[in-house]
């Protein structure tokens, strides 16, 4: 029998971003099968909820579950679009066959399907999909698209996986899935700037809007400098817009600048140097930092300097 580990944990959504008193971080283990070393997530799946253990996969863009004994009584077939759609199905009515239908083809990172032997075209489907919280309750994932997969699927899959789980980058993977269900959605953003959020949707705290902290890990482990709200989101109030933007730009390449060595591949900007104390320690040749002093309670303004007439 395969034996699990249960080595770390991984959060999938940080609510501080959003004014929810209700959003608290979702949260499940993660077991490490010793006969694969594949790693394995659970999550709850199918209407009413049943506990199911997942591939874990940080690359691919959306989840697959096997559906030959998929029961459900919520599950719909998902109409995504007009594109790669099943007209008819040329079985009997099932999760794995649903007719107008929109279509996945799912893949096995551990064992690539071959699909001159199998028909890796399979259903989208919508049902609810929930994880656990910081508190140990589930939080319920509404219309969670995911794709169905044959048996055939699961071959060289650690024992009781039944699924894939995806946390790539695309809009149907499940951080974007839990995302939605915080009703955090990125707005139309304003120049410069790439990423924006309504600022109804932000709490403010000590050290400005309540987002995820940077931590920027310099020479050491232990050398740690944290970016806070207020050095990483910028406040953009005009008209009838009123955002947070995340404050980084990308600068491109810089031919003059990039040829020479040691050019640096990142500039912390004036923005993100608000409200630091730095020190320049001249003889030694360091650089040291406090991170924003707004968690102590105080700003730069605040700061008295001796003041010595001439």
């Amino acid at each position: 029998m395969a034996k699990l580990a249960v080595p770390l944990l991984i959060l999938l959504f940080f609510p501080s971003f959003i004014s929810s008193q209700a959003a608290l971080p979702l949260q499940t283990t993660i077991q490490k099968d010793r006969s694969t070393s594949q790693y394995v997530i659970t999550a709850y799946l199918q209407t009413p909820l049943k506990l199911t253990k997942f591939l874990l996969d940080l690359g691919s863009t959306y989840t697959w579950v096997n559906c030959d004994d998929y029961t459900s009584s919520t599950s719909i077939a998902s109409l995504l679009g007009p594109y790669a759609c099943l007209d008819l199905c040329d079985g009997p009515p099932s999760p794995n066959c649903g007719n107008n239908s929109f279509l996945f083809l799912p893949d096995n990172p551990i064992k690539p399907i071959d699909y001159r032997k199998v028909n890796g075209l399979n259903t989208a489907l919508i049902d609810p999909f929930a994880l656990p919280n910081a508190q140990g309750s589930l939080t319920l994932i509404n219309n969670f698209i995911f794709s169905c997969a044959r048996t055939g699927f699961l071959k060289g899959l650690a024992k009781g996986i039944t699924g894939l789980a995806a946390l790539g980058r695309s809009n149907i993977s499940i951080p974007e899935a839990a995302s939605s269900a915080f009703n955090l959605t990125t707005t139309k953003p304003v120049k410069p700037f790439a990423v924006c959020y309504p600022a109804s949707a932000v709490k403010n705290t000590q050290v400005g809007p309540a987002v995820p902290i940077i931590d920027l890990v310099l020479d050491r482990q232990d050398v740690v400098w944290k970016i806070f709200g207020s050095n990483s989101m910028v406040r953009i109030t005009k008209k009838s817009v009123d955002l947070w933007c995340l404050g980084f730009l990308d600068a491109g390449v810089n031919q003059m600048v990039s040829s020479w060595v040691g050019a640096p591949s990142i500039v912390i900007g004036g923005y993100q140097l608000e409200d630091n104390m730095l020190q320049f320690d001249l003889q030694s040749k360091k650089l040291g930092f406090s991170s924003s002093i707004l968690s102590k309670g105080t700003d730069c303004a605040k700061f008295k300097f001796p003041t010595k007439r001439v």
